[in-house]
């Protein structure tokens, strides 16, 4: 519990400057030396086991709530204490002991720098404890979506054939929002003590919405590619024309109304959109959140929906800068998409030649964006929220979506031969990182 260390912080400190006085050093350098050094090092064993300890407070939804309440209350007694007990308490060296002094005289930095080492320790403690706050609060979106990925249909239902025929009312995503406000945000709503920590929690949870919703139509567009790629390697193996008829007559599109899955698409997007923006009650900060996350989901919307090739290629810019602006996932993605509402073969044809002619305008997108992360010193920050909200970034997924289908279309091997590593959040088994980074330095190299 936070109060228990910061009182058991207090009492350590409260008897040594009890025991340095007693013994006549606490106006000294030594007795100086001996506070700032036992202060430092008591910091230093609760940074090292809050480090160790973290993952063990992170098992189910519950256990992170309790965990960032925890942490919460910690950082803020811990820079309360700090304030009102530790700096108040510092010795004064004001003495007559002409060795003294002259011990002072000969050191005129120390002092200064033991009280730097020890309020940049703390506070540097302060920050972690507070970033684990909100890392826990956010983590607890992982098991929400271990649910609904594991228990659930709801990603087998979305872009399906019910979702485009059966389903008008787009039920998929109204029962789909309701189990996360009943399963997740109610409950850490309930549970955390701080709006501020509800509010990382409900832009965590829009994020992983998104996710969730252009994953399903990543993978729907695989699977039609695996078909279609299966029926032409049929078509090749035949060798009548009546065979030749009988299997183009069995393919069908992706959509069988492209103008009605938009539609879908676009009911869709509101309800998403409008679910979080009520969650958000109106907070100003939030609905520029979540509006900005959402934003990627319109953008896909309007790509698909674009009629001239001039409206096509700037939305192509708009989703590269979104995905990560990684020209290799761009290609990729914005390609699936228009396979599933391409009305011919030409039609995707003519998508794919764009984004042929548009490879180096994107490549200088990607390099003005690394200058700008770069330039506002963003680089190291970047890589730290990476890993920490890596199960909701939407370049990441993609990113490893792409690279995995890259090394089977690309490596003559089965799936269960590729070596293997698991994700961290979900547990899901992609391939090994080196693996995929040399199929894709093969892939780029044939682009180029």
């Amino acid at each position: 519990m936070a109060e228990d260390l910061v009182s058991l912080i207090d009492t350590q400190q409260s008897v040594l400057v009890g025991f340095l006085s007693a013994t006549k050093v606490w106006t000294t350098p030594t007795g100086y030396s001996i506070y700032m050094d036992a202060l430092l090092y008591v910091v230093q064993c609760c940074q090292s086991v809050h480090t160790q300890s973290k993952p063990l407070l992170c098992t189910t939804n519950y256990d992170c709530c309790e965990a960032a309440n925890d942490f919460w209350r910690l950082s803020a007694k811990m820079e309360t204490l700090f304030q009102d007990k530790i700096q108040p308490n510092l010795p004064n060296h004001t003495t007559e002991d002409s060795v003294t002094q002259d011990i002072i005289d000969k050191e005129p930095d120390r002092s200064m720098s033991l009280y730097q080492q020890l309020a940049s320790t703390w506070s540097s403690f302060v920050s972690l404890v507070h970033c684990d706050a909100v890392y826990c609060a956010e983590r607890s979106q992982v098991f929400v979506m271990r649910s609904i990925n594991n228990s659930t249909t709801f990603p087998i239902d979305l872009f399906s054939s019910s979702w485009e025929d059966v389903w008008t009312h787009n039920e998929v995503v109204h029962k789909l929002l309701a189990y996360v406000d009943e399963e997740y945000l109610s409950v850490i709503e309930r549970y955390l003590c701080n709006e501020t920590l509800y509010h990382k929690a409900l832009v965590i949870c829009c994020k992983a919405i998104v996710c969730l919703y252009v994953r399903c139509l990543v993978e729907k567009a695989d699977s039609v590619t695996r078909r279609r790629n299966h029926r032409e390697r049929q078509v090749s193996a035949c060798s009548t024309g009546g065979a030749r008829k009988s299997l183009r007559r069995d393919e069908r599109r992706p959509f069988k109304n492209t103008h009605r899955a938009l539609i879908r698409m676009t009911e869709d997007i509101k309800l998403i959109k409008t679910f979080f923006l009520e969650k958000s009650n109106g907070n100003p900060v939030l609905t520029r959140i979540i509006t900005n996350d959402i934003y990627i989901l319109e953008v896909i919307h309007e790509c698909l929906d674009a009629e001239d090739e001039d409206s096509l290629e700037n939305f192509i810019v708009v989703i590269h800068k979104r995905t990560g602006a990684d020209a290799l996932v761009t290609r990729h993605f914005v390609g699936d998409l228009w396979l599933l509402v391409a009305q011919d073969k030409a039609c995707w044809q003519q998508v794919d030649q764009t984004l042929t002619i548009m490879a180096q305008d994107l490549a200088m997108v990607s390099n003005r964006l690394k200058e700008q992360q770069y330039s506002r010193g963003e680089s190291g920050s970047l890589h730290k929220r990476r890993t920490e909200v890596s199960f909701v970034r939407l370049d990441d997924m993609l990113r490893t979506m792409y690279e995995d289908r890259i090394v089977q279309g690309t490596l003559p091997l089965c799936w269960t031969c590729l070596p293997k590593q698991v994700e961290a959040d979900h547990g899901n088994k992609i391939v090994s990182g080196k693996i995929r980074a040399l199929t894709r330095s093969l892939k780029e190299m044939r682009w180029a």
